[in-house]
């Protein structure tokens, strides 16, 4: 016989030829006390994109009593990641209140060097033994909102005639 989930009474009777009869009766109880299968990604690393960068992720659920498990995951952020590695903890939980736990790594790594911005040649007037000439480099970078652009010049910013 096939029973659902809960508790079922099986009623049962015996007969003999003169017309004697008995009855009986027993209670089947289906219980559903396994937690459900819950499978996360598999770690994921990703380049950065900005001050956070958007990781879509699908945990899942199976379970044998449920149909329709429901797995969610926390993170910080919701699926937007910093620079760094971040651990995502989720949850897959059945109609019967079983749980099952997993987790998985988000790593969002920066290995795209800034964008660099530097004057033009500079060609100015000799004003002395040395000339002082102002420049500024500039940097833009997508994961860093104040990447540092310096120049190495022999003198710092005093120039002698030449090239």
């Amino acid at each position: 016989s096939e029973f659902a989930l809960g508790i079922t009474s099986v009623t049962c009777t015996a007969s003999d030829a003169s017309g004697n009869t008995a009855l009986g009766s027993f209670d089947v109880s289906v219980v559903d006390t396994t937690s459900p299968d819950l499978t996360v990604p598999d770690d994921v690393q990703t380049e950065c994109t900005g001050p956070t960068t958007h990781v879509d992720y699908t945990p899942t659920a199976a379970d044998s009593c449920d149909p329709d498990p429901e797995a969610t995951c926390v993170s910080p952020g919701n699926s937007e990641f910093a620079l760094g590695i971040t651990s995502v903890t989720c949850t897959a939980s059945d109609a019967s209140g079983n749980t099952a736990l997993g987790s998985f790594d988000v790593s969002v790594v920066d290995t795209t060097s800034p964008d660099l911005t530097v004057p033009d040649d500079v060609q100015t007037e000799c004003t002395g033994p040395t000339t002082h000439v102002d420049y500024t480099p500039t940097a833009a970078d997508s994961c860093d909102p104040d990447p540092e652009a310096t120049c190495v010049s022999p003198g710092n910013s005093e120039f002698a005639l030449g090239i």
